[in-house]
């Protein structure tokens, strides 16, 4: 059996002539690096079972009787490959001359390197693909500098990243297999994000490598988009505790930042330059704790978090930092985060997020002072009359939280949560008809809630010999 160094994997579906024009140019511009090529079909329906009968070499082919979708057809090809590292190829790209032997160099340079992807282009010559980031306000992967020209200097920076796409992205085999491949719940999308997710929470480095180029004439199978929708929410459900972000991490190194206007709904992002050292020492100071979260390195990720005085006066940046440090479990780090960012800019979002953090903090003369500045800003906002409820029911001040709870579900806060606490307040401030109405009705809507049923039963104990308490309690003894 030949040696092979890389088993380059490239799923098919219909687009024969693409997948024809890939395997030429892989056979003119793959060089020396010993390849194999295993090629999956997922049910073509036009010539390509044809023109697959008709090819020999080293090339190995599967055949699916049904299309069983991209991860699925990845997971095949690996498992039908004897290469040392596993390169995942789409059909409709184009490798140009020297484009492997940067992407080997890179894992065999340095075994923390598990997976690296290389400098995709549109076929004006524009960038299509420079690395995947992730954007500080909304957590959504993008392709940064998409159109740029493909010699600008920020493109053909090496970069080590959280993301790259599996649409040409060359992994250590052992570390695929580790890590069980590509999620198959996933359909046409997403599955390399995730992948790279599990990556980094093991610890490993992803590389975008731009010497390694190739034409990606993107998105040419047919259905290629039809799940995006379940596949985002999919991804973001299942990675809701993890710390994406990593903006920061890519545009500093190019001497650029992220720059917002606006406020609110209305803000847009900008890329900006860096203006001055302390700047540039500040940026990358985000960038790194970014990726330390990412590879869930805590220790050396809360360092830079409590040295957040040297960040910059930078709303979305210092927001951001609060994020991350309650996503560490430190809010005590978070909180003076929140308050430099608000100091800046009025924020609800931001308030809601101080507010929080100080109830998980426990210092009771900021929540304090926090809840009354929010609920005169916002006294249209639920949820800081149902803080406000909940810190004036630990206080003992019942009546005072029977009202916050009342308001607090007037002004939209979450429902239940705000009527228990108005049923467990008013019968603590000797009101227990008032707490046997409300439990009553939760209980109808829940019979399982066994808070509003222990409250129920209390306020009917309360209530004995009252008419119709008694056959309320038996029905929900």
């Amino acid at each position: 059996m030949a040696d092979y160094k890389v088993s380059i994997i490239i799923p098919l579906f219909n687009k024969w002539e693409l997948t024809l024009q890939c395997l030429q140019a892989l056979g003119g511009n793959t060089g020396d690096v010993a390849c194999e090529v295993v090629l999956v079909d997922n049910a073509s329906t036009d010539g390509t079972g044809d023109y697959l009968s008709a090819l020999g070499g080293d090339i190995k082919v599967i055949r699916n009787r049904e299309n069983l979708g991209f991860a699925k057809a990845c997971n095949q090809g690996a498992a039908a490959a004897s290469g040392k590292y596993l390169l995942f190829l789409n059909n409709d790209t184009i490798p140009l001359k020297g484009w492997i032997e940067p992407l080997v160099a890179e894992l065999e340079g340095d075994p923390a390197i598990a997976m690296v992807g290389s400098k995709l282009l549109y076929d004006s010559g524009t960038v299509q693909h420079a690395g995947v980031v992730y954007a500080r306000e909304s957590r959504s992967p993008y392709h940064p500098y998409r159109f740029a020209s493909s010699d600008a200097h920020y493109v053909n920076r090496r970069k080590e990243i959280n993301a790259v796409t599996a649409a040409c992205a060359l992994i250590r085999r052992e570390t695929f297999r580790e890590l069980r491949g590509f999620c198959e719940e996933y359909r046409n999308g997403y599955e390399d994000l995730d992948l790279c997710v599990r990556i980094r929470r093991a610890g490993g480095k992803i590389v975008y490598q731009p010497r390694s180029v190739l034409f990606h004439l993107e998105s040419q199978s047919p259905g290629r988009m039809e799940h995006d929708s379940a596949n985002r929410r999919l991804f973001f459900e299942k990675w809701k505790g993890v710390l994406l972000t990593d903006e920061d991490a890519y545009y500093t190194p190019d001497g650029l930042k992220i720059a917002w206007f606006g406020k609110n709904c209305a803000r847009v992002p900008r890329i900006e330059k860096i203006r001055s050292a302390r700047e540039a020492e500040a940026y990358g100071a985000i960038g790194r704790m970014e990726l330390l979260a990412a590879g869930n390195r805590r220790g050396e990720a809360l360092a830079i978090l409590k040295d957040a005085d040297r960040w910059p006066d930078d709303f979305s940046a210092l927001r951001f930092g609060g994020i991350a440090a309650d996503w560490f479990g430190e809010p005590s780090l978070a909180c003076p985060l929140y308050e430099r960012a608000l100091e800046l800019e009025e924020n609800l979002d931001t308030r809601v997020l101080l507010v929080n953090a100080l109830a998980n903090l426990g210092n009771v003369d900021r929540l304090h002072a926090a809840l009354e500045e929010s609920v005169g800003r916002y006294p249209g906002q639920g949820i800081f009359w149902l803080v406000r409820g909940s810190r004036s029911l630990e206080r003992g001040a019942f009546r005072e939280a029977a009202k916050d709870f009342e308001e607090a579900s007037f002004q939209g806060a979450a429902f239940r949560h705000s009527l228990l606490g108005e049923a467990v307040a008013a019968r603590r401030a000797g009101d227990p008809e008032r707490c046997f109405h409300w439990c009553r009705a939760l209980a109808a809507m829940d019979p399982k809630d066994t808070t509003a049923l222990s409250e129920l039963r209390e306020a009917g104990r309360q209530m004995k010999g009252r008419p119709g308490v008694a056959e309320v309690l038996h029905r929900y003894r």
